[in-house]
């Protein structure tokens, strides 16, 4: 019987370290991400979901960052460290307004946290790409890169 409660005692602490982490990074997504990554509407509700992308910003339309295949769904916590410190996808540089000086005062944990949080909004089919000229998208009504294949 000991041993079942000091389980559910761990189990308990465990399951508030992890809501706690997420609070966390929902926190920073909020405050850091959010504003760019997620297009809204005339009455501040997103157009398309929550962290779609696709909002233009001198020329250059954010990235999904919801976890659906168009969004970073192959992207692993390593790799997401290595994009929001160096500002590069492997060898493909982000565009300059993705700087990574946004997030040089943030710690490897609360990253981390984001990272995590990310893997928990819903997922949204919303392809953006950079790399390719802009075409006319049928789901945020914008022209960005691979909007013709939305």
């Amino acid at each position: 019987m000991r041993k079942s409660a000091l389980t559910m005692l761990l189990l308990i602490a465990s399951s508030t370290a992890l809501a706690e982490d997420l609070a966390r990074g929902r926190q920073i997504v909020e405050q850091k991400c959010d504003g760019c990554h997620t297009l809204r509407d005339d009455r501040k509700q997103p157009v398309i979901g929550l962290l779609a992308g696709g909002k233009l910003m001198g020329g250059v339309a954010s990235s999904n960052l919801t976890p659906d295949p168009s969004g970073i769904s192959y992207y692993d916590e390593k790799l997401f460290l290595q994009v929001l410190r160096t500002g590069q996808v492997s060898a493909r540089k982000l565009k300059p307004v993705m700087n990574p000086a946004l997030f040089k005062s943030f710690s490897d944990e609360e990253l981390k946290d984001v990272f995590a949080y990310l893997r928990t909004v819903p997922a949204v089919k919303h392809r953006v790409d950079n790399t390719e000229p802009p075409s006319e998208c049928r789901l945020c009504r914008l022209k960005h890169g691979a909007g013709e294949s939305n």
